[in-house]
């Protein structure tokens, strides 16, 4: 019992309090550390305490003669009431985990050479002073990430979830900090036995049955819940009646001037938990632009995506205009710098497609008809093709060149320069009535040396035999 801490052993970073009526710690994986309190203060104090109250609430204890911090967070929410002479102040704050936790971004993570270790650097450079903890398996994902509508807390723990880990946030520290899986090693941390309650967790065990491969055991979801002197982290590794666990939960009390640690213990298999899929994302949509393309894929740059160092590395798939099962269909691929969509039809980020864009395409630049019947396909070029009621056409750089086909049956090619026939054996020209018609000549010649040339005022004909009726 002399290990146990006491409300004389503990103080505080505000305000003279009186005692203490509320005093709560909750410490959970992938959540951020919870501290609550409820001092009672001298009413006198009542125009200046609560102003006066700090965005960074520690509270640290005495032991042996050493100060330590038990809980260092920020304030999170703060109420005051008054009963007669003595005011009531509420205080709550999170670990500093919760700073993470507060502006949701949008940035993708292409290089699917990249491992999560590289992963969680990038989205913790812009944290000053910020410690994480790796104890995972790590290695590439080999997959395409994004980072949709997220704040970075809620985007490590689905990535931490890929590779069947959890976060475990570190309430002492002054910036954010937390680890990322379950230590390797055992510390020397003493937890009693004579007090405790076990349990097993069938829903779970159910749940990963279901969906986990490998043989799961029920007993591998037995837990304990236990009571200790000593201040024990979220996520240690500890030997508790013989055997190792680890630190599941925390949770921490004032009982009648003691503090009270009371941790839930749990092996391995509860914490490796399956992977999961980002919500918002199924039906959404997010603009780009063409870098590169090969064969039916493509590369982009998403207008929105704030991590350049990767953007524009993936090779996504290209949703063309038609195909099939066997490759197929029309080749309609974009072209460099074009504008383009990115649509994920599922949670799944690995779903993934590219599909071309309607934005920018304004009624000052739409040469088509407004027609619904008129389907049109054209290019940047201002190359076309017509499908209308009238037949189909062809164009080229805006008329200069030009193909109709009539659904009367007639064929026009039109061209502002040449038209050029070639046939590798026999051209036939076959019909009711054949006029051929020129402004200046016309020339017709056939090889060896027989020729006929027309102009305006003569006709020449040449031919080593020429027979007329």
């Amino acid at each position: 019992m002399n290990e146990a801490l006491t409300y004389k052993d503990l103080f505080f970073s505000f305000g003279k309090i009186l005692h203490v009526d509320r005093f709560e710690i909750d410490e959970l994986p992938d959540h951020h550390g919870r501290f609550a309190i409820t001092a009672v203060l001298d009413a006198d104090l009542e125009k200046d305490i609560f102003f006066q109250v700090p965005d960074e609430i520690s509270l640290l204890y005495r032991q042996n003669g050493e100060e330590k911090v038990l809980f260092f967070g920020l304030l999170f929410r703060s109420s005051m009431k008054r009963k007669g002479k003595y005011l009531y102040l509420d205080l709550e704050a999170k670990s500093c985990t919760y700073q993470m936790d507060l502006v949701k971004e949008i940035r993708s993570f292409q290089n699917t050479k990249e491992t999560g270790s590289q992963i969680v650097k990038e989205v913790l450079k812009q944290y000053p002073g910020c410690i994480c903890l790796e104890n995972f398996e790590d290695g590439p994902l080999e997959q395409f990430l994004i980072q949709y509508e997220e704040t970075d807390w809620e985007f490590l723990k689905r990535l931490a979830r890929k590779y069947h880990v959890r976060l475990y946030p570190q309430v002492t520290a002054k910036k954010p900090s937390f680890r990322i899986g379950f230590p390797r090693v055992r510390e020397d941390w003493q937890i009693r036995e004579d007090f405790f309650t076990t349990a097993v967790s069938f829903d779970t065990y159910e749940d990963r049955k279901a969906n986990m491969k490998g043989d799961v055991l029920p007993q591998q979801y037995l837990s304990w819940t236990a009571e200790g002197y000593h201040i024990i982290p979220l996520g240690a590794r500890l030997l508790y009646r013989g055997k190792e666990w680890l630190v599941g939960a925390v949770r921490r009390r004032l009982d009648q001037g003691i503090l009270k640690n009371t941790y839930t213990l749990v092996q391995e298999e509860t914490e490796a938990l399956p992977p999961y899929c980002n919500p918002l994302l199924p039906g959404i949509s997010l603009d780009g632009t063409i870098k590169n393309v090969a064969r039916d894929q493509v590369q982009v740059y998403m207008e929105e995506d704030t991590n350049t160092r990767t953007a524009g590395q993936y090779w996504f798939p290209y949703s063309t205009v038609a195909g099939s099962a066997d490759g197929s269909g029309w080749y309609c691929m974009p072209e460099i710098g074009e504008k383009i969509r990115v649509y994920f039809p599922e949670a799944d980020e690995r779903g993934a497609y590219v599909i071309s864009a309607l934005s920018g395409n304004t009624l000052s630049n739409q040469t088509g008809s407004m027609d619904p019947a008129v389907k049109h396909i054209s290019t940047a070029q201002g190359n076309t093709v017509t499908f209308c009621a009238g037949g189909a056409n062809i164009s080229v750089k805006g008329g200069t060149g030009r193909v109709n086909l009539g659904s009367g049956g007639d064929l026009s090619i039109t061209a502002a320069e040449s038209i050029s026939i070639y046939a590798g054996s026999k051209i036939t020209f076959d019909g009711n009535e054949i006029v051929t018609s020129a402004d200046e000549k016309i020339d017709m010649a056939a090889d060896p040396g027989a020729s006929i040339k027309m102009s305006t005022s003569q006709i020449d004909l040449k031919a080593s035999k020429i027979y007329q009726n």
